[in-house]
C-alpha cells in the first residue's frame, strides 16, 4: 500500500493547459516568432526551461540564453494576464480531502512558479490537505528532469515504490519513470491515451474525478485491463 500522492497540477488538477498555449504563443510573438497553439501544445507539460529552447531548436534560432529567459518572462506576464480564468477540475478539490482523510500524504510537484502554485492552493482550498508543495524555485531542472517529483519525495520523507505520481502529460510519466515512481495519467490535459501509453503508466484515467472513484485501486496500486 502507498502512503503519499504526488500530483502534478496544471491539466491534472487544474483546467490550465489551454491557458498556457495562449501565452506561450503571445509570449513567442513578442519575441518576434510565430508559434502555433498546436505546436505549443505538444511541449504543454515541460517547464520553460525545457520547452522554450525545444520549440526554438526547431525554428533554427540561434537564441541564446538572455532571449529565452525574455520569452519566460513574456510567458509569465501573459499568464499572469488571464489567470483568472483557470478552474479547478470538477473533483479535484475533492480528491485531495479524500486522500488526506484516508490518512495519505499529499504532496504537488509542479514546474510552475511558487507564486503561480500559491494561486493554485487557493483555487483548490487545498492548504490543510497538502503536505508538501514543490514548484520550480526547488528544483534545477523541470520536467521531463524527475527534479520535482525527487523533491517532493525527499520532503515527504518516503522512496519511489512508497508513492505514486499523477499527471497528465507524457513528460509527467517520463520524470516519474525515471525514479521508479508509479505514475497514474489522466487524460484532462490535452494528450490522449496513444501519446500518454509509451511511457508506461500504470494506469489511465479520464479524469480526477474519475479516478476518485477508484481511490481503493489507487491506494494498492492494483488497476483492471480497462485502466491500464
Amino acid at each position: 500500500m502507498i502512503k503519499a500522492v504526488i500530483f502534478d497540477i496544471d491539466g491534472t488538477l487544474m483546467d490550465t493547459n489551454g491557458l498556457h498555449i495562449i501565452a506561450w504563443e503571445r509570449a513567442f510573438k513578442r519575441g518576434g516568432y510565430s508559434v502555433s497553439p498546436e505546436r505549443i501544445a505538444i511541449e504543454v507539460g515541460k517547464g520553460g526551461d525545457h520547452l522554450v529552447p525545444a520549440i526554438l531548436g526547431e525554428a533554427q534560432s540561434k537564441a541564446d540564453e538572455e532571449e529565452q529567459e525574455r520569452i519566460r518572462k513574456a510567458h509569465d506576464e501573459e499568464y499572469t494576464k488571464i489567470a483568472n480564468l483557470a478552474k479547478p477540475f470538477p473533483s479535484a478539490e475533492q480528491i485531495l480531502a479524500r486522500l488526506h482523510q484516508r490518512g495519505l500524504k499529499v504532496a504537488l510537484a509542479s514546474s510552475a512558479s511558487e507564486e503561480e502554485v500559491k494561486r493554485y492552493l487557493g483555487y483548490l482550498n487545498a492548504d490543510k490537505n497538502v503536505d508538501v508543495v514543490v514548484s520550480k524555485s526547488d528544483v534545477e531542472s523541470s520536467k521531463p528532469a524527475p527534479d520535482v517529483f525527487s523533491v517532493a519525495l525527499k520532503k515527504l520523507g518516503l522512496k519511489s515504490n512508497q508513492a505514486v505520481a499523477i499527471g497528465d502529460t507524457p513528460y509527467d510519466i517520463s520524470a516519474a519513470r525515471k525514479l521508479e515512481l508509479p505514475c497514474v495519467a489522466v487524460l484532462s490535459g490535452g494528450f490522449d491515451r496513444q501519446q500518454l501509453e509509451p511511457e508506461g503508466p500504470v494506469a489511465i484515467f479520464a479524469s480526477v474525478a474519475e479516478l476518485q472513484a477508484h481511490l481503493d485501486e489507487l491506494i494498492e496500486l492494483k488497476f483492471d485491463q480497462e485502466q491500464r
